[in-house]
């Protein structure tokens, strides 16, 4: 995906430059459609907020996201790199991280050990899901809340694939739920 000139132009005048802190709020309700790649960010929380455009988000580095970082982006489809989830600070709540996000189907998250909400997420793909499960690295019992559409094919004993992912999320203590 290409950008537009006017795209272009919001990204590179709030470029990230070296690893800031905080990045809160700094792309929040942008018109771009997609992020090129940027090195290892601190804390993203409401970034990407209401970025309704946003399609693809690549990362070249680590992202660590924290609460609400991608709410309302209802055109985000893939976030390619890697994003581990934040709760520095006192936050204990990821389950907005990706409230409004319909049409999400791919993203990598590695050492997941919080709950964590996909509920709006009804694209979510087992690569994905199954990469958080493999790589989490929670010590106590964690659940992911999935959109009804996905948990149908979760607990479909008759999806090899998807009832493996089950199988394997068990063994770590993960569990899924729906709403």
């Amino acid at each position: 995906i290409w950008m537009k000139y006017q795209e272009a132009i919001v990204v590179m005048m709030n470029r990230i430059v070296g690893t800031p802190q905080d990045t809160s709020w700094l792309f929040a309700s942008s018109s771009i459609r997609t992020m090129v790649p940027f090195s290892s960010l601190k804390k993203i929380t409401r970034m990407f907020d209401a970025c309704h455009n946003l399609e693809v988000l690549k990362v070249s580095g680590w992202i660590s996201a924290s609460s609400y970082a991608f709410t309302n982006c209802n055109n985000l489809r893939v976030i390619q790199g890697n994003l581990s989830l934040d709760t520095s600070g006192g936050s204990v709540n990821l389950k907005g991280a990706f409230a409004g996000c319909a049409k999400l189907e791919e993203v990598t998250i590695n050492n997941l050990y919080l709950d964590v909400s996909f509920a709006d997420c009804p694209l979510l793909s087992l690569a994905s899901l199954s990469n958080m499960v493999a790589k989490a690295i929670n010590t106590s019992t964690i659940t992911i809340t999935v959109h009804p559409d996905v948990y149908t094919k979760i607990v479909d004993e008759s999806n090899a694939e998807w009832s493996a992912l089950l199988d394997a999320a068990s063994q770590k203590q993960i569990n899924f739920a729906t709403v």
